[in-house]
């Protein structure tokens, strides 16, 4: 779809290869959903773009990015499709070598008939596969390709969502549809599909202030007037120090939030735009308060869709009225940066060797606390046997890692929740601008990964950061109170007084079944309320998919029972889904 009235941006891609043999409606299938998209073919295989600005076609390579343009870190600038499939075709795979975090591509050889597709080196650009025994396809859209092949729902992966909020490793909602893995490029011949680990996470060779200097360098050449997101926290407060002095004054700034909820994120970022003189705006979503029955039904079917059925509706829907009638050519974010500040949970014991035991605490204390769906609403399948296959899922994930626990929960947040997080996010179609992260340039993951656990342990090797990329903002309060410069030194006092504060307040979180909420998701769910729009809620359908108790959706239904907003948002994401067919 292409048009002003049309709401996405982003380019969706699919690329199939098949053999003689291949079902003739799934081929029927393909050929017309890409109908009208840019499309280069032959015999046995096919390539299709959405968008023609996010497609070229050079001597005998054709080339699909997921916009017009994608972000190379050596090079310092961003690159057309058309520049890729030449570099493709004149330097093969060494052309992508510098393609930043989030990035996937897919691109044909049309002369030999194969068809290639490749995420960058910690799978956020995430491309979705799926194959049989007569035909392979890929695609930047998971549900897109559940459209053609007719794929059902998965029970199984459906409820690792359920317990975590996110999907487990390289699942997808869908039966035989998988992510690919980072780093990994996937070959596609003759109906089959061949995978190969091209891009590792590199060895550090300078440090963390270095590395992170040279990315924020390399981004601010590529997009001069890059504008900057701000919030009150510390990670955009990194990426405001790494801007010289001279380039911060009259550059676009922007923070989310909601005019009728007081944040003291809004006040601080308010405060720290002016004193560097920042072109600052806030991005103001509380028109969600104004919409009517229909309209929130429809942004919130329009926000399943957008993210390709893999996140929580209500999540976004804030994200998706700031953005509104706003276009952005780049945006800084502080994406990542836990990989620094020792997102570590209370109370591990960093330095000791990856545990069953250790996994499974960190399951049941950390992991389903913010996102776990009530059991009043679950089918007793799902609160048992599938449940537990997830958990079991989950703790192979987590054991899967190399080096000590600390080592092992740095690799986990970086290719597990990262994937959900950010990975999902910067996929999603409603995105009109190219993401920079700085705190996913390879060089500074790597400088970051260098250090002990113990040592970026309650942000203390980012508070160094900031002091040693500008001491002024360094010894200003963030939201919440903490002045990093003072903060850098804690102890072992400070590290207990912390981890007793994190431990009570998840405790009371898991008790009450209720998550951390999201900025604006409680808004919003009032407002889902409000509008009696439980009324509408597609019961029968929902309690067909096996997933739900029938009490527990009739409850919600009829306005007895007040879900949690994971709860509500999984009943929504579900009803999406099946909403589809």
């Amino acid at each position: 779809m292409s048009g002003t009235a049309d709401p996405f941006f982003g380019n969706r891609f699919i690329a199939a290869s098949w053999r003689p043999g291949a079902p003739g409606p799934l081929l029927d299938r393909l050929r017309a959903t890409v109908s009208t998209w840019s499309v280069a073919a032959g015999d046995g295989w096919l390539l299709a773009s959405e968008r023609a600005d996010a497609f070229s076609r050079e001597g005998g390579v054709a080339v699909a990015l997921s916009r017009s343009a994608a972000f190379d870190r050596n090079l310092a600038r961003f690159r057309p499709p058309r520049d890729i499939a030449a570099g493709l075709e004149g330097s093969g795979l060494t052309t992508l070598d510098g393609m930043a975090p989030p990035f996937r591509t897919i691109w044909a050889e049309t002369s030999r008939s194969v068809v290639h597709c490749a995420t960058d080196v910690f799978g956020l650009g995430q491309v979705f596969v799926s194959v049989d025994q007569n035909a392979a396809f890929a695609s930047s859209s998971a549900t897109l390709l559940a459209d053609i092949l007719g794929s059902g729902l998965s029970a199984e992966r459906l409820t690792g969502h359920a317990l975590f909020g996110g999907f487990i490793g390289t699942e997808t909602p869908f039966a035989g549809i998988d992510k690919l893995p980072a780093g990994t490029i996937a070959t596609l011949l003759g109906g089959r599909i061949e995978f190969t680990q091209r891009w590792r996470m590199p060895t550090a060779t300078t440090t963390v202030p270095t590395a992170f200097r040279e990315a924020m360098a390399a981004m601010l050449s590529a997009a001069p007037n890059v504008e900057l997101e701000l919030s009150g926290g510390l990670d955009s407060r990194i990426i405001l120090a790494a801007i010289p002095p001279e380039a911060r004054k009259d550059r676009r700034a922007i923070t989310i939030g909601l005019a009728g909820e007081p944040s003291e994120d809004v006040t601080v970022a308010r405060d720290l735009a002016q004193s560097s003189e920042l072109d600052w705006r806030l991005l103001d979503a509380s028109e969600v308060s104004e919409l009517d029955a229909s309209g929130l039904e429809t942004m919130l079917l329009s926000a399943a869709a957008a993210y390709d059925h893999m996140a929580n509706p209500l999540d976004k829907i804030t994200l998706i009225l700031a953005g509104r009638n706003r276009r952005v050519d780049a945006r800084l974010g502080g994406q990542n940066g836990e990989i620094l500040r020792g997102f570590y949970y209370p109370a591990q014991p960093l330095s000791s060797p990856p545990s069953e035991n250790l996994a499974r605490g960190l399951i049941s204390m950390r992991l389903q606390a913010n996102d776990r769906v009530e059991d009043v609403v679950l089918s007793s399948a799902l609160r048992r046997e599938l449940r537990a296959d997830a958990e079991a899922r989950m703790t192979k994930t987590l054991l899967s890692f190399e080096g000590t626990w600390g080592q092992a929960l740095d690799q986990f947040y970086l290719y597990q929740r990262m994937q959900n997080w950010v990975g999902n996010a910067t996929g999603h179609r409603l995105m009109d601008h190219a993401p920079l992260y700085p705190f996913f340039d390879p060089a500074f993951v790597a400088a970051a990964l260098s250090l002990a656990p113990e040592e970026k342990l309650n942000s203390r090797a980012a508070y160094q950061l900031l002091c040693d990329l500008d001491m002024d903002l360094a010894q200003r309060p963030l939201a919440g109170g903490i002045v990093p410069a003072r903060a850098r030194h804690g102890g072992r006092g400070s590290d207990l007084v912390l981890d007793g504060q994190r431990i009570l307040g998840r405790l009371g979180r898991l008790l009450k079944g209720r998550g951390r909420a999201t900025l604006g998701s409680r808004t919003i769910t009032d407002h889902w309320r409000r509008l009696n729009l439980h009324a509408r809620l597609p019961v029968d359908a929902l309690a067909r998919t096996g997933l739900f108790d029938l009490d527990g959706l009739a409850r919600i239904g009829s306005g007895e029972f007040a879900p949690s907003r994971p709860t509500l948002g999984f009943v929504l994401l579900i009803a999406s889904l099946e909403k589809r067919s």
